[in-house]
This record gives C-alpha cells, sequence and structure tokens, in this order.
C-alpha cells in the first residue's frame, strides 16, 4: 500500500475518463517523446505509455518510483528518473519534448516557470492545477486573478483552460477544484524583449505592493520621484494606475523605457 505524503502535495487521480482526456490533449503520437512530471500510481503514465513513442517519469518519491517500476518496469518505452523536477536539467533533454502533468499544489507555478524557461525544445504542454492558479495563468488585465504568473505566462506561451476537474476525480480528495490547461510555447515572446531577467523583475517590483498605485511600487526598486516621473512619462502610463490594470504591451513599453533612461532593475 502506498501512503500519502502530505509535505508532497500527493492527490492521486482515479478518474479514468479524465486521463483519457489529458492524453488526448496532449495530441501524442508513436513518434513523440514526453515527459510526465508527478506520475503517482501511474494513471497517466499507462496511457501514455500507450501513444508515445518515449515515456519520461520524473517523480520525486521514491517509494512511488518502486511502484511504477514495478508496474511499468518491462516497458521500453519507460524511462524512469527518481528527482525532483524544479532541479531537472529539461535543457539537456533531447528535443523536442511534450510535458503531461498532473501538478502538486505546492510547487506547480515554479515547475511551470521552470519548463518555460525549457520552451524552445517544448512544442505542447497539459497540465493540471489547482483551479485558483489556472485562473490566474489565464487572466486578463483589470481582473482580481491577473498578475505576475499571468504576465510571465502569457508573454511566453499561449494557454487555455480545458476543463475544470471536481474533487472527486482525487484520493484522496483535494479541498479545492482542480483544472487542466494546455500551454503552447511561441516561437517569439508576445512583446520584443531584449532582456527577460530584467523585464521579470520589473514587473514583480510592479507587483510589490498590489494596492499601492504602480509610482508608489516603482520606488521599491529603488528610483528617485524624478526617475519615476521621467519612466512614466516616456511609457505613457498615468502614475495612479494600479500594477494590475497594465497590460503586457504596456509593461512592455516600462522596460523599454528603463533601457532608455538607463535604469537598472
Amino acid at each position: 500500500m502506498i501512503l500519502k505524503k502530505p509535505r508532497l502535495s500527493q492527490h492521486f487521480l482515479v478518474n479514468r475518463g479524465l486521463c483519457q482526456r489529458i492524453v488526448d490533449l496532449a495530441e501524442l503520437s508513436p513518434a513523440d517523446r514526453v515527459v510526465e512530471i508527478g506520475p503517482g500510481r501511474g494513471a497517466l503514465t499507462e496511457l501514455l505509455l500507450d501513444r508515445a513513442g518515449e515515456v519520461w517519469v520524473i517523480e520525486v518519491d521514491a517509494a512511488l518510483v518502486r511502484h511504477l517500476h514495478g508496474r511499468f518496469g518491462d516497458r521500453p518505452a519507460l524511462h524512469l528518473v527518481n528527482g525532483d523536477a524544479l532541479r531537472y536539467p529539461f535543457e539537456q533533454m533531447a528535443a523536442p519534448f511534450k510535458v503531461v502533468a498532473n501538478l502538486p499544489y505546492a510547487v506547480a507555478s515554479p515547475i511551470l516557470i521552470r519548463l518555460l524557461e525549457a520552451r524552445r525544445s517544448i512544442p505542447r504542454m497539459v497540465l493540471m492545477f489547482q483551479r485558483e492558479v489556472a485562473e490566474r495563468l489565464i487572466a486578463t488585465p483589470g481582473t482580481r486573478r491577473y498578475g505576475v504568473l499571468s504576465i510571465i505566462a502569457q508573454l511566453y506561451a499561449e494557454i487555455t483552460l480545458r476543463t475544470i476537474v471536481a474533487p472527486g476525480s482525487f484520493r484522496p480528495r483535494p479541498k479545492v477544484e482542480s483544472a487542466v490547461v494546455t500551454v503552447v510555447p511561441r516561437p517569439q515572446p508576445l512583446i520584443p524583449i531584449r532582456d527577460d531577467a530584467a523585464f521579470i523583475r520589473l514587473v514583480h517590483h510592479g507587483f510589490a505592493h498590489r494596492r499601492k498605485t504602480l509610482f508608489n511600487n516603482l520606488k521599491y526598486i529603488p528610483l528617485t520621484t524624478e526617475q519615476c516621473q521621467d519612466l512614466l512619462r516616456e511609457a505613457g502610463i498615468d502614475p495612479q494606475r494600479r500594477p494590475e490594470t497594465l497590460s503586457i504591451e504596456e509593461w512592455g513599453r516600462l522596460s523599454q523605457g528603463c533601457r532608455e533612461l538607463r535604469i537598472n532593475i
């Protein structure tokens, strides 16, 4: 018997129909290489092995790795890795590869960012998140969920919410709903970005205090009052606007303004 380890945010999929839907969304063929993160007891793994030519499974829980080896160890397509997806060198994998994952709630957002760093190797992802996180991924400016994660994810990928998942699809049942999304990395970022790291730092600074105006948040970079005024004027943005009202394009103008005014972020 495999016991759930709470520190690993383990909720095992038991809904066969949902598993089939997730694998269908991955659009796999025998020519595909697919990475599964957090396979649990193998509900998705079994279907992936039936569809793809190579299935790389990354699981941090050694007990589950042993279980998966006992269940699927005779399948030549399986490559089983006992490791942490946050530290896995996706950039070193043979490209291209797709990703399918029922992500652990506690580390779902960092894993997505990690995968987006390797996006040039990944044509398609099908990922399960806590519903609230999925809604943040697709949120638009001016809405309650819109924030740093929305901007970074949408900058690098087209994200579509495919289905809401009830707690009863898992054992043990989580206390919240989940959602399946498809993530298709863009060939180029949504807007031209000269320095990705500086852009992301700017957005983080801009959302440092969500209730404050953008003008006040930019002071935490830190910038002088004059620099804040010059930057916002250069970008054509009202200093009294709040960060969640800015579109990705407007964040891009702010980033461009930082370069032109030689402001280091």
